[in-house]
């Protein structure tokens, strides 16, 4: 995913970083309350949809949404 952080549409997130964000979204349990994720993204990036979001917000959330699985899996 090195190279992934800018996808030819002007800066969007590509498609392999939306995949892994749905992956993430899967794993964290929220897949089935779309509200969970879309609510995270309005809060800490200012969109409400994913396919809105730039190459670089995109990274950034990758980054956020693993260290929160990190973290609920240490709990368990």
């Amino acid at each position: 995913m090195k190279d992934s952080y800018n996808d030819s549409r002007n800066g969007m997130a590509s498609k392999e970083q939306i995949w892994k964000i749905r992956q993430l979204e899967e794993a964290l349990g929220w897949k089935d309350n779309p509200a969970r994720l879309n609510g995270f993204m309005k809060k800490y990036y200012q969109t409400e949809r994913v396919e809105w979001l730039k190459g670089w917000q995109a990274h950034k959330l990758i980054e956020s949404l693993k260290k929160m699985l990190q973290k609920q899996s240490e709990v368990m």
